[in-house]
């Protein structure tokens, strides 16, 4: 006779109790879990000092010393003639602040954008970077990057500015020359911080200049203030390893700009050189 195959008929739930996974204790998880731990309070302990980002304050500070220097680079406007004769936006400007002291501007974006509301409204953005140069004109005293938007969109529009601003941008570890491997002590970034102001229509924009551009010195306190270490109102460690990170991208941008630019004068004098020395003889 032909065999008869028995079926085990299981309720539903039994059937998922015998499919579910067992649950795993893994000893890696756990020292991932530790791995995480340490790294992040090593992190929080050193201020999130990073060799990368003491790198680009050095190399930023040196050449944004060269580019004040320069003649070619023009004054900030700070009336409505001048700005009509420019006519045409200027990406390096430099200018003093309200204590007199000389900072070099880079604009880094201005444009056009719309919400993706079902009625989209309208905005000017514009992305700028200050720098300040210490006296010594080898390191920086401050950079300060900043985002402007406005909405411009039906009868009433808001202003919002946010920044990153950095206090103390040195290159403590002075890595150039030292050997490979070398001990090196690292800037602590802790006083990096994150502002956001805002500013309804009716309100004059006293802090804007005249360019439409904000100026490095506000006289405003901002509405929300974050610092990236701060031991008395922490952020949770994701979220300042993003803002470190967002930082170093913005400096990489500013040391390509500043280098970009320098290169543009360096051919630019070996080209007046040569037609100089392209005479009949």
């Amino acid at each position: 006779m032909p065999s008869v195959r028995r079926i085990l008929l299981l309720p539903p739930l039994a059937m998922l109790a015998m499919l579910a996974p067992s649950p795993v204790f893994s000893v890696d998880a756990m020292e991932d879990n530790i791995a995480f731990r340490e790294a992040r309070d090593r992190a929080r302990e050193t201020g999130f000092g990073d060799l990368e980002i003491d790198i680009l304050h050095g190399k930023i500070a040196a050449q944004a010393g060269a580019a004040l220097a320069l003649d070619s680079i023009p004054e900030q406007v700070t009336n409505f003639n001048e700005l009509i004769d420019r006519a045409q936006a200027q990406f390096f400007v430099r200018g003093k602040d309200s204590q007199g002291k000389p900072y070099l501007r880079i604009t880094l974006r201005e444009g056009y954008s719309f919400s993706t509301e079902e009625h989209p409204i309208q905005y000017i953005f514009r992305a700028h970077c200050y720098l300040f140069p210490a006296a010594d004109g080898k390191s920086l005293d401050r950079i300060v990057f900043q985002f402007y938007r406005v909405n411009f969109s039906g009868s009433n529009y808001t202003r919002e500015l946010r920044r990153i601003v950095h206090p103390n941008p040195k290159d403590v570890a002075q890595a150039e020359g030292k050997p490979l491997g070398a001990q090196l002590a690292l800037l602590d970034n802790s006083q990096l911080t994150l502002e956001q102001y805002e500013e309804p229509s009716n309100v004059r924009p006293a802090w804007e200049n005249r360019d439409g551009v904000p100026l490095p010195d506000l006289g405003i306190e901002p509405k929300h203030r974050v610092i990236l270490n701060d031991r008395n109102d922490p952020v949770d460690y994701g979220r300042q390893v993003r803002i470190l990170n967002r930082y170093k991208r913005l400096l990489r941008r500013i040391d390509y700009e500043l280098e970009q630019r320098m290169r543009f004068e360096r051919l630019e004098r070996g080209r007046i050189l040569e037609r100089i020395l392209d005479f009949p003889t």
